[in-house]
This record gives C-alpha cells, sequence and structure tokens, in this order.
C-alpha cells in the first residue's frame, strides 16, 4: 500500500507511525472530497510509486521522499510545489 511504501522510508519510522501515516492519508482523502485539493501526493513510475510527500495532521508539509533510483529529476520539486500550490488554492495557512 502506499501507506506501507512511506513508512517503510521514512527514517522516523516507529511502531505506530504505518497507522499514523494511514491516518493522513484517510483525513486528506476525506480533505480532498470536500475540498477539491489533496496535499499527499504521489508519483509513479510504471505502476509503483517512487516519491511522495504528506501533510502532517498539525498543518505542516513533511515526508517528502523520492527513491534514489529517481532522484535529480525534479520529482521533489514537483511534489513540495503540488503540496503547495493544494495548500494555497484551499487557502489553508
Amino acid at each position: 500500500s502506499d501507506a506501507e511504501f512511506v513508512d517503510s522510508r521514512w527514517p522516523y519510522r516507529s511502531k505506530k507511525s504505518l497507522v499514523m501515516i494511514r491516518k493522513q492519508i484517510i483525513a486528506d482523502n476525506v480533505n480532498a472530497t470536500r475540498t477539491g485539493y489533496s496535499s499527499c501526493l504521489g508519483i509513479e513510475h510504471r505502476g509503483k510509486l517512487v516519491g511522495c510527500v504528506m501533510r502532517h495532521t498539525n498543518g505542516s508539509i513533511g515526508i517528502l521522499h523520492v527513491d534514489e533510483d529517481h532522484r535529480r529529476r525534479r520529482l521533489g520539486e514537483i511534489l513540495l510545489s503540488s503540496a503547495t500550490k493544494a495548500l494555497q488554492q484551499k487557502n489553508d495557512p
């Protein structure tokens, strides 16, 4: 799952982090359904998630990750820019 991908690559993972990440993705999906904007985003290559960025429950953007084989292609910049733009469009601080 996407949550497992994120958790497996997050340097701060713990026994509770997978549950937290799943909750963040679900909360973002609920918000996206309501507002039309998602700030938990991923980039796939050939059907496999290779990069992601998530919004924490406190509102900050974090957990930005791009797999090593896909770095130096501006994917992190695209993810961060897209997440930031989504927050600005929904007028969220």
